[in-house]
């Protein structure tokens, strides 16, 4: 039975996997099937003579349509198995008296025809069901043993008895082949998709114990940073109130103040845009906007945090420059390579912020450090779920976080990110927009 299994036809007949149990369309397919089989049995018993064989076959070719009706159409599964086992049982009664009982192929029929219903007999009576096709067979042989003058056919030669013999054997042997082989295929394949989803299944949990761990890592490292930067704050509060300080130590108390609520601030932002994004899913918004008031507020708000480290930021974006993007996102992606760009960059060093229209299809946003830099391999870790805690060059503490929601959110919004960093030298990240073109008159300002 090659590719039978993969005829569209095929599957229309027996019923989709979907739809139906293996039991079901097994069912369908032993009607189809059958009702070929018996069809040849139909001319053979005409050709050999035979016409009330020839008969009652041809009411079971009547019957078979309904059997399937009751099945493939009506879902009157039990019904229709009760039915096919009646007109098998009456295809052997028909079969043994009208063709010369014992001497006769009948016999032949009566392991064959077993062997395909019982899988669709009910698991509680297929012991009863054996004992009454064994009480069905021994009793017909009884029958014929007392009464001998009772068959209406004797073959007119033992020729056509052993051509009639080999015709049913034959025919029964390929049938039960072909079911067979279609229900082992079948159960083959089922298995197999079985295995393929409890695999995939296994591999989900695996993913997801990861991602729980990696969230109980995360929580742990931003509850512990926050609570020692606000422990800082709270430290450099309370000197600020028990003690008298110069007016130089005030700056810098201030100064170190500034620092770290910016820090802890961050901080929130990130784990607040994460927890609400782990609630309710992320959605974005995407509309024209113009870059240019956006990059001037990322230079402004974080002027002073650089001045304040000896850092110096430039910024360039040039006039009129439109993407269409979600602003919500993009700004936090911006802020948190604009800080991480401060926060590795030791005194007099500088951070760009450079913005520049390609070709006519993309816009770049470069935002290009002289820090520290950071080994090569460290770039795989930043697109993945693993997180490190990291030291900024001035002491700030840090969660892996808003790397981790730039790359996340750079794949949300379909743009495109390269990083190109060297150690002691720098840092560059270049982020790729679709560019909007200029005559498009529903423009929203950013800022």
């Amino acid at each position: 039975m090659p590719n039978i299994q993969e005829s569209k036809f095929w599957n229309q007949i027996i019923g989709s996997k979907s739809e139906f149990s293996l039991q079901n369309r097994a069912l369908h397919a032993i009607i189809a099937i059958g009702s070929i089989f018996i069809s040849f049995l139909f001319f053979v018993n005409l050709f050999f003579g035979n016409s009330y064989v020839a008969l009652f076959l041809g009411i079971v070719l009547l019957l078979a349509p309904l059997v399937y009706f009751l099945s493939r159409i009506q879902r009157q599964h039990t019904l229709a198995a009760g039915l096919l086992g009646f007109v098998v049982i009456g295809i052997f009664v028909t079969s043994f008296l009208l063709k010369s009982g014992t001497e006769g192929p009948a016999l032949f029929l009566l392991p064959i025809f077993y062997f395909i219903i019982i899988g669709f007999v009910p698991k509680k009576v297929r012991n009863y069901f054996l004992l009454f096709y064994v009480f069905l067979g021994t009793s017909l042989i009884i029958w014929e043993y007392v009464n001998p003058e009772i068959f209406l056919f004797n073959y007119l030669s033992r020729e056509i008895l052993f051509q009639d013999i080999v015709a049913t054997v034959i025919t029964g042997l390929v049938l039960t082949h072909v079911i067979t082989t279609f229900v082992l295929n079948t159960f083959s394949s089922e298995h197999e998709s079985l295995l393929k989803a409890s695999r995939k299944i296994e591999e989900q949990n695996e993913q997801l114990q990861a991602l729980n761990d990696e969230k109980n890592r995360l929580l742990g490292i931003m509850s512990h940073d926050l609570r020692g930067s606000l422990g800082a704050l709270q430290g450099l509060t309370d000197l600020m109130t028990k003690y008298a300080l110069s007016e130089e130590e005030k700056d810098d108390v201030m100064t170190k103040i500034q620092m770290q609520t910016r820090q802890s601030r961050n901080l929130l932002d990130n784990m607040l845009f994460w927890a609400k994004n782990q609630i309710i899913g992320t959605k974005t918004i995407k509309k024209s906007i113009f870059l240019e008031p956006l990059i001037k507020e990322m230079h402004t708000s974080h002027k002073i945090l650089a001045g304040q480290k000896g850092v110096s930021i430039y910024s360039n974006c040039e006039s009129n420059l439109v993407t269409v993007t979600d602003l919500d996102y993009l700004h936090l992606i911006l802020r948190n390579l604009v800080q991480n760009a401060v926060k590795f960059t030791p005194p007099n060093g500088s951070v760009h912020i450079m913005v520049t229209q390609e070709n006519k299809n993309d816009i770049q946003i470069v935002i290009k450090d002289s820090g520290v830099g950071f080994e090569t391999s460290y770039l795989t870790k930043i697109g993945g779920s693993r997180l490190e805690s990291t030291i900024g060059t001035s002491g700030e503490k840090g969660t892996g976080l808003g790397l981790l929601l730039v790359y996340e959110y750079i794949e949300l919004l379909g743009a495109k990110i390269e990083c190109n960093s060297v150690i002691d030298m720098g840092t560059t990240f270049k982020i790729t927009l679709p560019a909007k073109p200029k005559t498009h008159e529903e423009l929203e300002l950013t800022m």
